[in-house]
């Protein structure tokens, strides 16, 4: 076999290093006027203000600087000034990047480090260890970012890598050779555009870039489109090349995540990412590199909410002619991606010690993410919590070294859902940068509030598990993070179990298992409810009622209102053991609505079930049909189906449950149950009632006739500003909306929806005040809470803990600010005192 060999020289003597870059040729992405040209940075100068001395990007997503060194060097250091005369802080976040591809402007590179901050003016050195590459880039990832150089010295030997003496023989290095693999195969994707926009026109071979040709992808504009190749087998990826669309919006790639693996979890947008697409000219053809991650299904995931994804070419590079990848199947082979049953897997993190960037306070421990307690409120003292800060970070030390093999992480559900979006974990047993620079298992594109969800890392070795999240002024709040990790301890299985006492161990055998003849459809006994309701047509016993009829006026499907991650339940009574489900989608009308709708199986009330272990994923059911999704015997007392995302609808005629009862449980009675779940989450309220509507709602001003102050207590959640059920005041100084309630209440939380067609960065800041006092219009009363952030038609909960007061207020701070709600909702109940 022949292989690979690094040659290492003896330790270089540091005072023989030079400043390579004073060698090479530099380029920008773009030049902000004629005095922040490239050259700029490697002038040898360092003079930090904008003179003629500094390299400066005109305002743009993702901005890079790069120096061709033209020759390949053996780096120990990057040296970097930054401005001072402004600005300093444009750099953080920053990285630098060394290798000998020009692909994708050289930012696909190996990173050499991130910078966090450099001061006004200061220079700081980063360490890179000798990593070899003709090409040094430094990228800022973001979007209307300008990145600004004054001075970058690159620190290396005199004398390139390949003109050096070679101490020992010359090595054959094989190059793999390669092929399109995915050319022909079958590809899907999150919805389609119109007839035009077929998700195979991606691999038929064609690199035609105009849409009317034909020859293109394109989805519906949607929340976190994605499109996925089925490759049929796994291969070792070597690269993926991506021809964008010329003719429509070629900018909307920009951001687009490549993932590669086995798993169907999330549609598969949870396997391992090979790269991240920082920006695609229209009609060019790049090149990604993926150092032979192995897979069979490959996709283009772009997250956000409004967005569409198309696609002109798609081409999986990848060996054929390993003996590995063996063709058809094996007796014995194991799944890549499922458990090996020589190995015991364990959730290593609760032995581990754990530690962040900085902590919120007395609740937000480090900690709190290892105590075994899925608990999503950040109240009940369960989740860690940073400050604001740049780049924060959580980190658990396993103690020793492990494979890691999945990392399942719970989000924050009673605020802030979106600020986990965009965070990296990293696996490895280095400590420098805090262990943030270990390599990348999975990049976190979204996970629904109080939702958990499970990232592979594939068995990468390491003691020390990171969450890392890039970025200015960002929060990191973890309610639970589990590390799946083997410790080699053989144990010998005679056969893949029947069951599991694990739902997490029962989801992984899916592979193994059998389906079980068709019984009774044992959904027809059971209870159902939803999220929301839109009419009074679409009742949410309206899917259990044993009628296959597909028509929404024939009232026999359930139809929830517009919202985020809109949900329907199904109460077996007593736990089951679940064959399959089967759906049926509405004929009449709108059939992606149960598009990427996600079936739950399990026993847990917790964030409404929708906690529960996945059975699958809706990709998409044709207008009037059913089909069948099999669960393989997972356990549970619920059924959920959930779509996760923000601005949705989710619509279905008939849910069928092929199960039968698991043996030695009870018949229980629902309404002592939900009795028993009211008392357990609320021990303080034994209902949870709305107390706003029967108040009286006022506001600093009115804007038109629409935004009335009362529309916030309508008990109408619409987030459309034009259907006349929000609020909205003028431009003006610290706007305010207050509530009267009558009477003083004992308040334990407020529920806001915001706005959904327009502006949602404007409720931003907003604080929300209860108390008895209307001096300066009661917005000096107590605080409850203050909203950092919220998506376009999100709903949020945030705890008051029992604060008492008459008036509930809401107020942004701040010169020309605008104040719309969409429903104010307030929970508590009148005060004894």
């Amino acid at each position: 076999m022949k292989c690979h060999r690094r040659y290492f020289f003896s330790p270089l003597n540091l005072d023989h290093l030079v400043n390579v870059a004073m060698r090479g040729m530099p380029i920008q992405s773009t030049t902000l006027n004629s005095l922040s040209a490239a050259k700029n940075a490697i002038d040898g100068k360092h003079s930090g203000v904008l003179d003629g001395s500094c390299a400066q990007t005109e305002s743009e997503t993702n901005p890079w600087w790069r120096v061709d060194l033209l020759e390949v060097y053996s780096i120990t250091s990057v040296t970097i000034t930054n401005r001072a005369d402004c600005c300093s802080d444009r750099i953080n976040g920053a990285e630098i990047r060394i290798g000998n591809s020009p692909d994708n402007d050289g930012n696909s590179n190996p990173r050499c480090s991130v910078i966090s901050s450099i001061p006004p003016g200061g220079s700081t050195t980063f360490k890179c260890h000798g990593m070899e590459g003709r090409y040094v880039s430094v990228f800022l990832r973001g979007y209307k970012q300008q990145l600004t150089l004054c001075e970058v010295e690159v620190m290396a030997n005199p004398i390139p890598v390949d003109k050096r003496p070679t101490p020992y023989p010359e090595v054959d290095i094989t190059i793999p050779v390669t092929e399109n693999v995915a050319l022909n195969k079958k590809a899907t994707q999150s919805s389609q555009y119109n007839y035009l926009g077929n998700p195979d026109n991606a691999i038929d071979g064609k690199h035609h870039a105009k849409y009317s040709e034909r020859s293109c992808s394109h989805t519906k504009t949607q929340t976190n489109p994605w499109w996925r190749v089925d490759l049929q087998r796994e291969y070792p990826v070597i690269s993926v090349t991506i021809t964008n669309i010329e003719d429509d919006n070629p900018e909307m790639i920009d951001g687009a995540e490549i993932h590669i693996g086995n798993s169907m979890e999330n549609n598969g947008n949870s396997n391992p990412l090979c790269a991240v697409i920082s920006t695609f000219p229209a009609w060019e053809t790049q090149t990604f590199y993926c150092n032979g991650m192995k897979g069979r299904y490959l996709n283009i995931f772009l997250p956000g909410c409004d967005k569409h994804l198309s696609l002109c070419e798609v081409e999986v590079n990848a060996r054929t002619d390993s003996d590995s990848n063996n063709k058809g199947n094996h007796k014995g082979q194991v799944h890549s991606q499922c458990p090996d049953p020589t190995v015991v897997y364990e959730n290593a993190a609760t032995g581990g010690t754990a530690t962040q960037s900085s902590q919120l306070d007395h609740l937000g421990n480090a900690g709190n993410a290892i105590d075994r307690n899925r608990s999503t409120v950040y109240a009940e003292g369960s989740c860690s919590h940073t400050k604001a800060e740049i780049d924060p970070w959580w980190r658990v030390d396993l103690l020793k070294v492990h494979n890691v093999t999945f990392v399942t992480i719970t989000n924050r559900g009673d605020c802030c859902s979106s600020r986990i979006s965009g965070a990296e974990i990293r696996v490895g047993n280095s400590l420098a940068n805090h262990g943030n620079g270990n390599p990348l298992c999975a990049v976190i594109p979204y996970i629904p509030g109080g939702q958990i969800r499970t990232f592979q890392c594939g068995g990468m070795e390491g003691r020390y598990v990171n969450i890392f999240l890039p970025g200015r002024e960002k929060y990191l709040s973890l309610c639970e993070v589990e590390v799946h990790a083997s410790t080699f301890q053989p144990v010998v299985l005679s056969a893949v179990p029947e069951t599991s006492s694990s739902p997490y161990l029962t989801w992984l055998w899916t592979p193994w298992r059998k389906s079980v003849p068709r019984r009774a459809n044992v959904a027809l006994m059971g209870r159902a409810t939803q999220s929301s309701q839109l009419s009074r047509l679409t009742h949410a016993e309206n899917a259990i009622d044993g009628r296959l009829d597909a028509d929404y006026l024939s009232g026999s499907c359930i139809h929830t209102r517009l919202q985020s991650d809109p949900w329907w339940r199904l109460d077996l009574l007593r736990v089951h053991t679940v064959i399959s489900v089967t759906i049926t989608n509405r004929e009449d009308c709108c059939a992606w609505r149960l598009d990427g709708a996600e079936i739950l199986v399990g026993n847990s009330l917790e964030n409404h079930g929708n906690s529960n272990p996945v059975c699958a994923v809706i990709t998409s059911i044709p207008a009037g049909e059913s089909i069948t999704f099999q669960c393989h015997g997972m356990e549970g007392r619920y059924i959920n189906i959930i779509r996760p995302g923000c601005f949705k609808f989710l619509s279905l005629c008939e849910v069928e449950v092929d199960a039968q009862p698991k043996a030695g449980t009870q018949l229980l009675d629902p309404a002592d149950d939900e009795d028993m779940l009211l008392e357990k989450q609320c021990p303080d309220v034994k209902v949870r009632e709305n107390v706003a509507t029967g108040g009286i709602a006022t506001q600093s001003s009115q804007y038109d006739h629409l935004g009335n102050a009362s529309n916030a207590i309508d008990r109408n959640r619409n987030p459309m500003y034009h259907a006349g059920s929000c609020t909205h005041t003028n431009s003006e100084t610290n706007p305010w909306w207050r509530l009267d309630l009558l009477e003083v209440y004992s308040i334990t939380s407020v529920t806001i929806t915001n706005r959904g067609d327009c502006c949602s960065e404007r409720i931003s800041g907003a604080e929300i005040r209860i108390g008895n006092s209307l001096k300066n219009h009661d917005n000096s009363n107590a605080l409850c809470g203050v909203i950092s952030e919220m998506k376009e038609g999100d709903t949020v909960t945030l705890q008051c803990g029992g604060r008492k007061g008459r008036y509930v207020s809401i107020v942004i701070p701040g010169k020309k600010k605008y104040l719309t709600l969409c429903e104010v909702e307030v929970h508590g109940i009148p005060s004894k005192n």
